[in-house]
This record gives structure tokens, sequence and C-alpha cells, in this order.
């Protein structure tokens, strides 16, 4: 699994310096691999220094850096599929390069057949089913947390509403 090397690397956060900076960039690391919603949950901590140390944030802001792209043909896809006519009729001009990239979507520079310059933010392929699937994995590890607190007879939080059903996965 995904998450494995950062539990078994967890003793490196007790120790001050390089040891635990590694585990903060492993962090990272990890949260950009593990979907769109891990990865927007990271750049979320990377702007909180009021929750975690400085140094933290500014690993974990490395997730706003150089988020991959997808292809202008996907674009033209879904901005057809959007509004159900060709891209051709819809604008002059869509830029070849998106103008930004994140974890959930991209936005072009297009032009309108009047001649007016507009930027679309454009949905990355599967990212609806990803998120779900995300959500769907933070509601059951949040279940499972809740169960173990439960068993340990501490004072647990109410269960947290469900986040998504593995029905919206599929």
């Amino acid at each position: 699994a995904l998450h494995t090397p950062l539990v078994l690397c967890a003793p490196c956060l007790l120790v001050d310096g390089r040891p635990r900076d590694a585990w903060w960039r492993l962090l990272a690391w990890t949260l950009e691999r593990a979907g769109p919603t891990f990865h927007k949950l990271g750049q979320w901590a990377s702007t909180r220094p009021d929750l975690l140390p400085l140094s933290t944030c500014r690993t974990l802001a490395s997730l706003h850096d150089a988020v991959p792209a997808h292809s202008l043909a996907e674009t033209h896809g879904a901005i057809e599929a959007a509004f159900g006519a060709p891209v051709s009729a819809l604008f002059a001009r869509v830029g070849a390069r998106p103008v930004g990239s994140g974890c959930i979507a991209q936005v072009h520079e297009a032009e309108t057949a009047s001649g007016v310059r507009v930027a679309i933010k454009v949905l990355h392929p599967d990212v609806e089913r990803r998120v779900a699937e995300d959500l769907y994995l933070l509601g059951t590890g949040l279940g499972g947390a809740h169960a173990l607190l439960a068993d340990a007879s501490l004072t647990a939080p109410p269960p947290a509403p469900p986040l998504a059903r593995r029905d919206d996965c599929e």
C-alpha cells in the first residue's frame, strides 16, 4: 500500500532534524500520489502555519508545484461533453498549453467567436470518480479510528457523517 513507507518511517518524527524533515517530504510525496483529495488536503495544510511548523508548511508547499496537465484532446473532449457542441463552434481559439494545472483541474486561455478572451477551467479526466474513492477511503479510515477508540474505552467524538458511499466510486 502507498502509505506503508509513511507508517514504517513514523519513528523519524521523534527525532529532530534530517530524519523528521525526510518524513515530511515522504508525506508530501505520498499525498501527491494518493489521489486528488489527499493532494488537496496537503496543499491546504501547507497554508496553515498556525497549525503546523513553518518548515512543514514549506515542505508541503511543494504540492502546489508542477502538477501534471492532461492533454489538449482531453480538454477538447471535456468542453464538447459539457456544452454539447464542437470546440470550434464555441471558441475561435483554445490555448494548446494550460495556463495552470492543479490536482483537480487545469485552466486554458481561450477566445470566443466574438473575440473576448476567457479562461476555461476543465476538470482532469476521471477526477470525480477519484475524489469519490478518496472520500470513501477517508470515511472508512475515520470509521475504523472511531471503532478503535470505542474499543479502547476512550471517550470518542460522535461518528462523522459518511463522506461518500462505495456506490459513488463506480
